[in-house]
């Protein structure tokens, strides 16, 4: 399953609903910019590698629906996953 419709089952949203996914596409390059931002390196940006797409649909779920009572755990828990692999080994050195 392509990383897009894996976080629109994040976000509970039907795979033949196309409204959101520009939106949707924005937010996961708004997450793996982030995840640069943070030092984890392009070669490990990879949307399989599940550490990585777990970063992102919680990113997605943290900056998709603003207005959710939720927000603030959803925020802290991709922060914490994207400090995370700021700080492993296997994704901030060059392989």
């Amino acid at each position: 399953m392509a990383l897009l419709d894996e976080v629109k089952v994040r976000l509970r949203i039907s795979a033949a609903n196309t409204a959101f996914d520009t939106d949707i596409a924005d937010l996961i390059n708004e997450a793996k910019a982030d995840l640069r931002r943070v030092g984890v390196l392009d070669n490990h940006i990879a949307d399989t590698d599940p550490a990585i797409a777990r970063a992102i649909k919680l990113y997605c779920r943290a900056y998709f629906d603003l207005n959710s009572p939720d927000l603030d755990r959803w925020r802290m828990a991709y922060e914490s996953q994207r400090d995370s692999l700021s700080l492993d080994g296997e994704y901030n050195v060059v392989i």
